[in-house]
């Protein structure tokens, strides 16, 4: 596991589930090439939250043309898709 990269950046999108404010990620752990865990921080003071959340690669849509032998990453399905 790599050393944790610290930011205050505000992750665009990414809202308290309790108050719906906006969140900063203040740490990220990458866990492995495809998870991340990431700290966020509500910015609200009078909530104050600090939630866990994962960014995870779970498809590949689009397979890279210099493909990682290491990575093993699902093709995507887009039939199953369709079956709604």
């Amino acid at each position: 596991m790599s050393p944790p990269k610290r930011n205050q950046a505000p992750a665009p999108g990414v809202k308290c589930p309790h108050c719906k404010s906006p969140a900063n990620n203040t740490r990220t752990v990458v866990v492995s090439e495809t998870l991340k865990e990431i700290r966020y921080h509500c910015t609200n003071e009078k909530c104050g939250h600090i939630f866990l959340a994962d960014l995870e690669i779970k498809r590949t849509l689009v397979p890279s043309d210099c493909p990682n032998a290491d990575i093993k990453i699902p093709q995507h399905d887009f039939n199953a898709a369709k079956t709604n």
